[in-house]
């Protein structure tokens, strides 16, 4: 068999994202960030997650997930920065794997209550535009990003509006940080460490960290609370491999001696950015206050009553000393402040002054003689609220997945926790093809069958009352009338086959399908567009792949017998030598959900190929699994389930799909159309005349039924029947009697 491009994943070893205890204590010190990838988070769970995470300062445990960005695995952020407890991050969303990510909104994290506000889109325009880092300036309360346009430069960051704003022009960028003097500094790619002139936008070289070659995004934070500098690096060089990030100390107290040293890994592939560290006036001032919770006064009443317990360490760890008293902070401006409380005690306070209808921070902390300590923050909407959006959206679709009924439940607090009555909110429903379903309705529930075209819909529901509105989308449903056979399913348009198809990543590896990559060209050498699979992409996969591609609804008339016929070739390996196939189990259902593809109807064998005579490159092979009579018409939807075991590496394309009525194409060929193999039937015995590699048997469920190893073969043992007989990728059709 002809060998095509060799070729392997990148795989390092595993490390733990335990990493080595830092020098001072970590007390009750965190580290908060955006975790774009793969990474090991807590012992007996999934050992991968992605989104908004927090670490102990010191790595000793592993991560916390805040806000999974698990279920949309297609958004994540290039940079961000936290501004007192908030992540300002900028959102990118993949489309469609051969353009670039696209812009989407400039988001607000809370890591103190797990919501997310979308503030505006940070780069409008679509441009080239990226940002690399950001950081948030304490000293001049401003946000900063590096960002590249054709070159490196400084932008200042809008957080009202997510404008960026040029400032200078650079000559080399990467990270960003900026110290509590508002000087701002940038390791490049190279591993260098500059400060920034923001006025001219000259870079002074500080020091050589001694790790180059950054990979993806990264990010690095002043730590206010000592002054040291932290990099959350993913370098090339680094001598524990490229696949983890490390998160690196710098002690820039005496310039004339910058010292670097490594703390502990953030986690295999976990691409960190958007670092924020939590501060206080110093180690030695408390912790912040715990268990802090804020409640609206009854009814509209404008007060909000406060509730926390009083700290018993330090903010680094070990004794407080004695609380001095606590300060309560509403929107910055201290508004109470309580003498003397007592370590641990849970402690309650009222806020009466409010001047108006709106959502407050309040931020308390305990003082002592040291300082003002960590901050615990709640945040309350005082005064009659807007509904909060509409939860657990549903969708029930009919038989012949013609017509749904969407179901959802009542908002049941104000959007801000602030005063609300549910009886009061109504709904409006709007289609994303700006279709109105309902108007101003009472009901949790619609039945929309106004379908012309099957196409991918989802729906806007918004909640209103005398206050405002909120507006929550549905998931996507794939609804309209059934697709008349023949369906012919290429793959050049990435955009038109996800408005049609289903596409689930079933081990919820965060990885899935791809479209017409040019990833082909580096294996079989030609730019075929293609569905992809790349088993075992990542260190942190750790499952046999679980991925589907399910058809729209098809029409199947009664009495018909229809075939599916898929074109795939595959280069997979399990050891770096042994070839192998990939597994793609036929699978049919009602409907086009995972839970629906209850029939087998067969299983296709995937694997390496000849050279096509024409290209030059690996041939693509068809291969048939036929679904059976019916007595009557019926709706159904087609599914093919990829199942292959883990592999060290494999790559699998799939450049066609066709239902339609079985004709014999593909499975009912005379010969083989091929000079140099030949086969014959008498009786039992198959006879395959000329050269051949790859021979089997597979019966009409496309399980193999015997491989064909020589000329000459017996087949008494095989039950009588239809069966396939492929050679060197290409079937013909054979009748056991």
């Amino acid at each position: 068999m002809k060998k095509f491009l060799q070729y392997s994943l990148v795989a390092a070893a595993a490390l733990s994202a335990t990493g080595q205890m830092a020098a001072q204590a970590p007390g009750n010190r965190m580290i908060y960030g955006f975790n774009l990838g793969s990474a090991e988070w807590k012992d007996g769970t999934k050992a991968y997650d992605c989104g908004f995470c927090a670490y102990p300062f010191d790595l000793s445990a592993n991560g916390t997930v805040l806000r999974s960005y698990l279920d949309n695995p297609n958004r994540a952020m290039y940079a961000g920065t936290g501004v007192e407890g908030i992540i300002y991050a900028c959102e990118y969303e993949f489309t469609q794997s051969t353009t670039e990510p696209e812009s989407t909104d400039l988001v607000a994290f809370n890591t103190f209550n797990g919501t997310m506000e979308r503030i505006g889109k940070w780069n409008p325009d679509q441009t080239h535009f990226k940002p690399s880092d950001m950081t948030y300036d304490i000293k001049n309360d401003k946000i900063y990003a590096m960002g590249y346009d054709y070159g490196s430069g400084i932008y200042e960051v809008n957080r009202e509006t997510g404008e960026f704003t040029k400032v200078c022009s650079l000559a080399t960028g990467g990270t960003l940080a900026c110290n509590a003097k508002g000087e701002l500094f940038t390791i490049d790619s190279g591993g260098d460490l500059y400060s920034i002139n923001l006025e001219n936008g000259k870079m002074a070289k500080l020091m050589s960290t001694g790790l180059s070659g950054m990979l993806f995004n990264q990010t690095m934070e002043f730590d206010h609370t000592t002054g040291l500098l932290y990099w959350a690096s993913c370098t090339r060089s680094h001598p524990l491999g490229a696949e983890n990030v490390w998160l690196q100390e710098i002690d820039l107290s005496d310039l004339d001696n910058i010292t670097i040293r490594e703390v502990g890994s953030l986690g295999i592939q976990s691409r960190f950015v958007a670092m924020h560290i939590p501060y206080a006036d110093s180690l030695e001032a408390p912790a912040a206050p715990t268990e802090v919770t804020s409640k609206a006064g009854d009814g509209g009443i404008m007060a909000a009553e406060l509730s926390w317990t009083n700290p018993t360490t330090a903010f680094g760890g070990g004794d407080q000393g004695q609380l001095y008293g606590i300060v309560i902070k509403r929107d910055g401006v201290q508004v109470h402040y309580i003498s003397d409380p007592t370590p641990g005690e849970k402690m309650q306070w009222t806020d009466t002054s409010i001047p108006e209808r709106g959502y407050y921070r309040y931020d308390i902390q305990a003082v002592n003689a040291k300082g003002n300590g960590g901050k615990g923050t709640a945040f309350q909407f005082v005064g009659a609220d807007v509904p909060a959006g509409v939860e657990n959206i549903k969708g029930k679709l009919a038989d012949d997945m013609s017509s749904i009924t969407l179901t959802w439940e009542a908002p049941k607090t104000g959007a801000h926790l602030g005063a609300f009555n549910p009886a009061e909110c109504t709904y409006t429903v709007v289609r994303n093809d700006n279709v109105t379903v309902a108007t101003d309705i009472t009901e949790c529930t619609i039945t929309d069958n106004d379908f012309v075209r099957l196409l991918n819909y989802s729906y806007t529901i918004i909640a209103k009352n005398a206050e405002g509105e909120s507006s929550t989308v549905s998931p996507s449903f794939i609804i309209g009338p059934a697709q008349a056979l023949p369906l012919d399913q290429t793959f050049e348009n990435e955009a038109q086959v996800r408005n049609r198809w289903t596409i689930v990543d079933g081990n919820a590896d965060t990885y899935s399908w791809l479209f017409a990559t040019d990833l082909g060209h580096a294996i079989f050498g030609d730019y075929e567009l293609c569905a992809e699979y790349i088993t075992s992409p990542t260190l942190g996969n750790s499952e046999d792949a679980d991925e589907w591609l399910i058809s729209p609804p098809l029409k199947l008339e009664a009495n018909t017998e229809y075939m599916v016929l898929v074109s795939a070739r595959s280069y997979s390996s399990i050891d770096g030598t042994v070839d192998s196939e990939e597994t793609l189990d036929v699978m049919m259902g009602k409907q086009n959900t995972v839970e629906a593809m209850t029939e087998k109807i067969g299983t296709l064998m995937i694997g390496a190929n000849d050279a096509d005579e024409t290209t030059g490159t690996m041939a693509f092979v068809e291969q048939a699994a036929i679904i059976p009579e019916s007595d009557e018409d019926q709706v159904r939807c087609v599914g093919l389930h990829l199942v292959s075991p883990l592999m060290r590496a494999g790559f699998l394309q799939i450049n066609a799909i066709y239902i339609g009525e079985n004709d014999g194409t593909g499975v009912e060929n005379i010969s083989l159309d091929a000079p140099e193999a030949l086969f014959s039937l008498t009786g039992r015995t198959l006879l395959i005349t000329g050269k051949f590699s790859n021979a089997a048997l597979y019966d009409m469920q496309g399980m193999k039924a015997a491989s064909i190893t020589s000329a000459i073969t017996d087949l008494g043992q095989l039950p009588k029947g239809i069966y396939v007989l492929s050679i060197d990728g290409r079937a013909s059709k054979l009748i056991l009697k």
